[in-house]
């Protein structure tokens, strides 16, 4: 079933769509927590990973068909303590690219791809520093995901982050 035209949003549990100016709190059972969400054109379905709690738990991930959210169990999943990263889908390998930062006082920065029924961490050979809240949307021009932007949070301030970074399908 694909998913109809409609906005979808995840706040703390609660799932909400956007219809005629206005939001409409769905009642319906679905993921916790924080997390992101994308649409998976290849399953045409939107996905969403998340975790119950932004600073432990482990991730969860979960589908939204049009009606009602699934629970999905891949193999493996990116590790916790990723609620503030960033999901988009790449058209031209037709999977979701997952940027973020791990680690709460160290932190790296992993990147994982969903297939559609699992995720799997990359290994590029370059990737940005870590950080939150960054920006990542497909570039019909150059075929490839943009990342831009988003902060680090140091032990006094939060620190704005205005580079751009492209990914290629691999790196």
């Amino acid at each position: 079933m694909a998913v109809s035209r409609q906005m979808i949003s995840v706040v703390a549990g609660e799932t909400f769509s956007w219809a005629s100016g206005s939001w409409t709190e769905l009642s319906v059972t679905g993921p916790a927590g924080t997390g992101n969400l994308a649409y998976d054109a290849k399953t045409s379905q939107l996905i969403f990973l998340g975790q119950p709690d932004v600073t432990n738990g482990p991730c969860s991930t979960w589908s939204w068909n049009g009606v009602r959210w699934r629970p999905l169990t891949p193999t493996h999943e990116p590790p916790s303590g990723q609620g503030l990263a960033s999901l988009a889908y790449d058209t031209t390998s037709t999977q979701l690219l997952y940027v973020a930062a791990v680690g709460a006082t160290t932190q790296t920065e992993e990147t994982w791809m969903w297939s559609g029924d699992n995720w799997a961490e990359m290994a590029p050979v370059s990737s940005p520093p870590p950080r939150n809240d960054a920006a990542l949307a497909y570039d019909s021009a150059t075929r490839d995901l943009i990342l831009f932007g988003g902060y680090v949070v140091t032990s006094s301030q939060l620190l704005r982050l205005d580079d751009t970074w492209q990914w290629d399908g691999s790196n």
